[in-house]
């Protein structure tokens, strides 16, 4: 029986490959399971447990071009590129990280003292620096909350400020309200 291969060790991990001809890439999705990773437009594999593949048939001394699939990523995920340019040397191996950031987004829910929505199109300003608009029934969406976050925004009434209380866990997108201006707070 003859048998070809070859045995990797890349990121404090082994990993069986095929016979390396030309060069290989390790894929790297941080911590994303299951998401399909292309070269040159070509479905051929997807990440482990991890978030790691490998592609054992790269060009060396050429740009490949490895992209993943922008749909397998988590909607509280974003990511500067779903591509990366790739040139490994003959016989080598190339790391690709695709950079995925995690965002706790939130639809909130807001309320003028006297228990009305407010406005749609009304400024609102978050402690974190994040700027939103009202839209219709007092929502607005953020794409960073967090627990004791300050809310800032401007009522008929006057300017206004609550404060975001705990967040639900294991939630994707929450929707968090109504939460009604308490005592007006002059500006400052």
């Amino acid at each position: 029986m003859l048998a070809s291969g070859g045995l990797l060790f890349a990121g404090g991990r082994p990993y069986a490959t095929r016979r390396v001809e030309d060069a290989l890439g390790v894929i790297d999705v941080p911590g994303l399971a299951d998401v399909r990773i292309y070269q040159e437009n070509r479905l051929v594999a997807r990440t482990d447990a991890r978030g790691r593949a490998i592609i054992p048939d790269l060009r060396a001394y050429e740009q490949n071009r490895i992209a993943i699939a922008p749909g397998d990523i988590p909607i509280d995920a974003h990511m500067s590129s779903d591509t990366l340019m790739i040139v490994p040397r003959h016989r080598g191996a190339v790391t690709a990280r695709f950079a995925i950031e995690r965002d706790h987004p939130a639809t909130i829910l807001l309320q003028a003292i006297d228990g009305t929505p407010v406005d749609a199109g009304t400024t609102v300003r978050t402690d974190t620096g994040e700027t939103a608009f009202v839209g219709y029934g007092g929502e607005i969406f953020v794409r960073e909350a967090r627990r004791n976050m300050i809310i800032a925004f401007e009522t008929r009434q006057g300017p206004c400020r609550v404060m975001l209380g705990g967040l639900p866990e294991n939630d994707v997108l929450p929707r968090i309200g109504p939460l009604r201006c308490g005592t007006p707070v002059s500006a400052p």
